[in-house]
């Protein structure tokens, strides 16, 4: 939708000492949320959070959490996203299965930088504007975030790579046309 672009890139202060991260999506198994809450096992003792907005069924997820002492609140689903996209300075998708990636796009027009999973879906249509981990070590992603945190892994000039590229992806005008082209052709 238009609500997302035209907004700036809230950029990774230099010197922070906090990561607030984003995830989207429903609380469902091909998500992967129990991956997340692995990965944040190993970050409990770093200043990172993770906010998770999606609807669905989070009762075993806050157990978890709770059990653990995560860092990460379930806020439940949020039907104008785009509003809180910029109050963080990560997005996370740790998906075993993905499509188009529609939270991937809005994330990047929005001006977050990506981390998600390195699935050949994802990697098709993000390409090299992203951050992609593998969904079978939860400690060697959070290695990458630490690094993200210690400002080891530029995420500011890769927000801004990724929003002008999802610009020429996901305007809505651009994607009719190219629609429309792939008809033509068919036809």
């Amino acid at each position: 939708g238009d609500e997302y672009f035209g907004k700036e890139i809230s950029f990774y202060p230099p010197g922070a000492a906090e990561l607030k991260m984003i995830a989207v999506g429903a609380l469902r198994d091909e998500k992967n949320y129990i991956y997340l809450l692995d990965i944040f096992s190993f970050l409990k003792d770093h200043n990172i959070s993770l906010d998770i907005y999606g609807s669905g069924d989070k009762t075993k997820y806050e157990a978890i959490v709770k059990e653990r002492q995560l860092k990460i609140r379930f806020m439940g689903q949020h039907d104008q996203v785009h509003t809180v996209l910029n109050n963080y300075d990560l997005f996370i998708l740790p998906s075993r299965r993905e499509g188009f990636g529609l939270s991937i796009f809005e994330a990047m027009v929005s001006g977050d930088p990506v981390m998600i999973s390195n699935l050949d879906s994802l990697k098709n249509i993000v390409g090299d504007h992203a951050i992609y981990f593998g969904i079978d070590n939860a400690e060697k992603v959070a290695q990458i975030i630490i690094s993200v945190l210690h400002h080891e892994i530029d995420i500011n000039s890769m927000a801004d790579k990724a929003k002008k590229y999802a610009e020429q992806i996901v305007r809505r005008e651009i994607y009719i046309n190219k629609l429309l082209e792939i008809y033509e052709d068919i036809l």
